[in-house]
């Protein structure tokens, strides 16, 4: 009754900046929080949507708090497989040239070269 008798003196337009606007910041705290956050739309979406039951707000502040997966960068180095099927290739066809060994036998290591 106190509280109401002192801001009695108070325009509309105050009170709803006095009581309104703090209202509306701790409701839509976790978004706040988890604005620059990858999920900060999902976040806002359960904040808004849920964040009037204690459990959904808490939810969303708790996603709002967790750090953000770190993405897994997984670099691959391409091995000297190819330099190696090159290096067998060249030297079966010297060996095809050679004499050493048929068209067929050629081929089929060829294959087995390509499709190892």
């Amino acid at each position: 009754m106190i509280l109401l008798q002192k801001l009695a003196f108070l325009s509309p337009g105050d009170l709803v900046l006095i009581i309104v606007v703090p209202i509306i910041l701790v409701y839509l705290l976790p978004s706040i929080i988890g604005r620059n956050k990858s999920s900060s739309g999902s976040i806002f979406i359960l904040n808004l949507l849920l964040g009037w039951s204690l459990i959904g707000w808490v939810a969303a502040l708790i996603w709002a708090l967790s750090p953000d997966k770190i993405p897994v960068v997984i670099y691959t180095q391409h091995s000297s497989n190819s330099n190696s099927r090159t290096e067998e290739l060249v030297k079966l066809k010297k060996l095809l040239d050679d004499g050493v060994i048929t068209h067929d036998e050629f081929g089929k290591e060829k294959y087995r070269i390509l499709n190892s």
